[in-house]
C-alpha cells in the first residue's frame, strides 16, 4: 500500500508504537507528574532559586575579588585620584579580611 509521499503506509499498530516511543524520548510523563503533584513543583523551584542565587553571590564575589586584586596590582594605582580611591578601598577590604568581617 503507498501513501501520498510515495512512502509505503504503516500498519495503525506500528504508527502507535512510534508515537510512544517518539513521547517517551520527549519525557512527557515526567513533565504531567510535575503538574500532578505541585508540592515537588514548588519544591524543585524553591531549589532551583536557592542554587541560583547562591551562584550568583559567589560568582559576584570571585568576580570582585579578582578585580580588586588587578586593580591594586595595576598601573590605575599610580593615577592620583583613582590610585586614592583604590587604596582606600583595598585598605577596607584588607581591614575587614583581618577583622574577621566584624565591624
Amino acid at each position: 500500500m503507498v501513501g501520498r509521499e510515495g512512502r509505503t503506509a504503516e500498519h495503525p499498530e506500528a504508527l502507535i508504537e512510534k508515537l510512544n516511543r517518539h513521547l517517551e524520548s520527549l519525557s512527557i510523563g515526567a513533565y504531567v507528574d510535575l503538574f500532578e503533584r505541585p508540592s515537588r513543583m514548588i519544591i524543585l523551584n524553591l531549589l532551583a532559586g536557592i542554587f541560583r542565587g547562591l551562584g550568583m553571590a559567589l560568582g559576584f564575589f570571585l568576580l570582585s575579588a579578582v578585580l580588586i586584586y588587578i586593580l591594586s596590582q595595576s598601573f590605575v594605582t599610580r593615577l592620583p585620584v583613582i590610585g586614592r580611591f583604590i587604596a582606600s578601598v583595598v585598605d577596607i577590604v584588607l581591614k575587614e579580611l583581618h577583622t574577621g568581617g566584624r565591624i
